[in-house]
């Protein structure tokens, strides 16, 4: 067990945390290490919070631009849902708990994403064919 997947009050793994290889942004941080390969841990977790907050995940990750004059990282998904994120780098990183849990956060509000996501795929499909 890595110590950085631990809660440190249960001892239990998180699964929450995008460094669990069971957490639902695990494949995002994973691309996002790959991709910023000396980004500290904090900062992946920052940046992991920021894309998924804005739709972005790792199969849809197009662009990871980093914008030295301005001091951003910049990053963009295609898809319907994604829309650009961007992280002010000349500010120091939050501490790993406070990205998880904005991505929790993020997580529990109501999101028309699946209304609209299956909105778009009944669409898409028709009426039944049923009466053929």
């Amino acid at each position: 067990q890595r110590r950085s997947s631990v809660d440190p009050a249960s001892g239990q793994q998180r699964p929450d945390d995008p460094r669990h290889p069971g957490s639902a942004n695990h494949a995002l941080y994973n691309e996002l290490h790959r991709r910023i390969p000396d980004a500290s841990e904090a900062r992946l977790l920052q940046f992991t919070a920021a894309c998924h907050a804005h739709e972005i995940t790792a199969h849809n990750l197009q662009q990871v631009h980093f914008d030295r004059a301005g001091g951003q990282m910049l990053f963009r998904g295609s898809g319907m849902l994604a829309t650009p994120a961007s992280v002010d780098v000349r500010v120091p990183s939050p501490q790993p708990q406070q990205s998880i849990l904005q991505i929790q956060q993020y997580d529990q509000q109501p999101q028309m994403a699946s209304w609209a996501t299956s909105q778009s795929a009944t669409i898409q499909q028709g009426p039944g064919l049923a009466g053929r």
